[in-house]
């Protein structure tokens, strides 16, 4: 796809938009994160930040989460290219019913 540019239209940073950028560096990634109590060392790199994340959600829904996050960011990046807006909406996503009240319990212990 040709774009009149190709900075990260999620930060001001004039950053080329990277795979790693997007889902990891950019601020705007980086608070996604951070709201749900996950953080990402920039001395780790590829498997290493998987492994990171898997600890920090010990849980067996633990790659749901991670995937749920990751298409937020890139559906938010999407709604700004194609509306103009940056704004984070709000996402109802579906899970496995069993999966329920650890995800529940897990939220309440963060907040």
């Amino acid at each position: 796809m040709i774009l009149d540019s190709y900075s990260c239209v999620l930060c001001s940073q004039d950053t080329t938009e990277t795979t790693p950028h997007l889902f990891l560096w950019c601020p705007f990634s980086k608070e996604c994160w951070n709201r749900i109590n996950l953080h990402i060392s920039k001395t780790l790199s590829g498997y290493d930040i998987f492994v990171s994340l898997k600890h920090q959600i010990s849980q067996p829904f633990f790659m749901g989460i991670i995937i749920l996050m990751t298409w937020s960011i890139w559906t938010s990046r999407n709604l700004y290219l194609q509306t103009f807006k940056k704004e984070f909406a709000l996402l109802l996503h579906r899970g496995k019913k069993n999966f329920f009240p650890g995800i529940e319990l897990w939220l309440d212990n963060m907040l």
